[in-house]
């Protein structure tokens, strides 16, 4: 036997190819998977067709399609969302509870003072002026208004518990925002105008009228038909939202000389909440929040149509205003 330094040269180049074309080279035999593991695979691939298959909505009377065959990610997703959500319904609106009632019930009663009879004197005297009422005459009919409007608050229990100053200092600084939230509530988009609150002959008050409050340097008109306008049709007739409003007007912690502020601030939150469930129970969740946010955006602005009136009854006369007015709007000081 010849060593490998024995080989000769030829020989070691010869079996050099051999073995880089694998000649002799023993071939290796194929892994053996053992039969628990194949089956195991087997059925492995067995659910994921079955889970593939169950995201495709069967093709028939229901009007859904499968995925083609190599369909995109995207279609098995879009399918499998509709799949989740075919027959899902919305949850039912909320209710209120028998103390949200209550509360709620309480100001739909007090409410009913803003709809008594118009006194007759006072009717016919406002109805003789003109023909056509001028804006001097309008502003002394709101002493009907904020009597209505004292006696609808009176009937409001918290409100009856505050002290005399509190009461006081609220209605002075909320009367003319109750005033204009009334005139939503009554305002004819047709024709531009109000009904003459309990007038037996059943007079418009045009909103041309408010025209007039330019010549005291108040443009009053565009703003005060921007703000009435600017309500949904379906809020002004709701009328538990436009109290809702109403009393988050009038419990205002901010008001001039108040002196329980917290208090007033507990009854004011009370009925944002109130507002809010009550939403709840006419829309769907986020239709009530949306509504809500808006609502709440139409009391910021109702507060700087109120400045622009309050100014419109410092330019006038106090000589041509009922008493009540004077003592209202502090005009025996100008």
């Amino acid at each position: 036997m010849r060593r490998e330094w024995e080989v000769g040269e030829g020989e070691r180049r010869g079996r050099g190819s051999r073995e880089g074309r694998g000649i002799g080279r023993r071939k290796p035999q194929a892994a053996v998977t053992p039969r628990w593991r194949q089956d195991a695979e087997i059925e492995g691939h067995k659910e994921v067709k079955e889970e593939q298959t169950e995201l495709l909505p069967p093709s028939g009377p229901s009007g859904h399609e499968g995925i083609k065959e190599g369909g995109s990610l995207a279609e098995i997703i879009a399918v499998a969302v509709r799949a989740e959500y075919q027959d899902w319904r919305p949850p039912p609106l909320a209710r209120l509870n028998d103390r949200e009632h209550a509360k709620l019930n309480e100001l739909y009663m007090a409410s009913r003072s803003l709809a008594d009879p118009v006194d007759q004197h006072a009717d016919l005297d406002f109805l003789g002026q003109s023909s056509e009422p001028n804006l001097i005459s309008v502003i002394n009919l709101t002493d009907l208004a904020i009597k209505r409007i004292i006696k609808m608050a009176k009937q409001i229990f918290a409100f009856s518990k505050l002290c005399q100053e509190d009461q006081v200092s609220l209605l002075k600084g909320g009367c003319t925002e109750l005033m204009i939230l009334r005139s939503v509530i009554n305002f004819d988009s047709e024709q531009k105008g109000w009904q003459i609150p309990g007038s037996s002959t059943g007079r418009l008050l045009s909103m041309d009228v408010l025209k007039e409050a330019t010549s005291l340097g108040v443009n009053l008109y565009e703003e005060h038909q921007r703000f009435v306008s600017s309500f949904e049709q379906w809020w002004r007739q709701d009328e538990n939202i436009m109290l809702l409003l109403s009393a988050i007007c009038l419990f205002t912690p901010d008001r001039a000389n108040v002196t329980h502020g917290e208090i007033i601030k507990a009854e004011q939150d009370g009925y944002f909440y109130l507002l809010r469930r009550y939403l709840e129970t006419q829309l769907p969740s986020c239709q009530a929040t949306e509504v809500y946010l808006q609502l709440i955006g139409k009391l910021l602005e109702l507060h700087r149509l109120n400045d622009s009136h309050i100014k419109l009854f410092m330019e006038v006369n106090p000589g041509q205003i009922e008493p009540l007015l004077i003592e209202m709007f502090d005009l025996r000081h100008k």
